[in-house]
Order: C-alpha cells, then sequence, then structure tokens
C-alpha cells in the first residue's frame, strides 16, 4: 500500500488494485477495476474545495478531471456509482 500525501488533509492511498482519495479524513471517492464510487454524502461537497469549477478530488490536484455537470450526467449513466464509503 502507499500513501500519497496532498496537503495536511488530503491523501491518495494506493493498493494493488484499488485507489482510495481522502478528504479530511473522509473517504469521498474509490476507483477499483476502472469503476469509479464516489461517497453518497460528500461527493457533492468537493465542488467547494475546488476552482475552475472542476471536482478536484484534492484541492488543487484534478484527479478526476470531471466538472459537476459530467459527474450529474455519468451517476445518470451508471458510469458512476454512489455508495457509502466512509
Amino acid at each position: 500500500m502507499q500513501v500519497k500525501q496532498i496537503n495536511n488533509n488530503q491523501h491518495i492511498i494506493e493498493s494493488q488494485k484499488t485507489v482510495y482519495i481522502k478528504s479530511f479524513g473522509k473517504t469521498i471517492a474509490k476507483i477499483k477495476n476502472g469503476i469509479i464510487y464516489l461517497d453518497r454524502k460528500y461527493w457533492n461537497h468537493l465542488k467547494y474545495k475546488s476552482s475552475h469549477n472542476k471536482i478536484h478530488s484534492i484541492s488543487g490536484t484534478d484527479l478526476l478531471g470531471l466538472t459537476p455537470k459530467d459527474i450529474k450526467q455519468m451517476l445518470k449513466s451508471k458510469e458512476l456509482i454512489l455508495t457509502n464509503l466512509d
């Protein structure tokens, strides 16, 4: 397992098959087998920690590269999955 600290409150945790994105102690996203899972409660709070109206799992790092509109469309088409991660 590898932990990459982005700043004091944000981390990317990588294992062999799964990547977890944590922000302020909460797991906000998980990527496993190419599928992105977003935390049902916290995914929409990401936009408040972002700049340039992009969803940044980690402030200043455009990890997912998706706008809130992109995410809503992908949720509708089931390309992203909302679940309880924390």
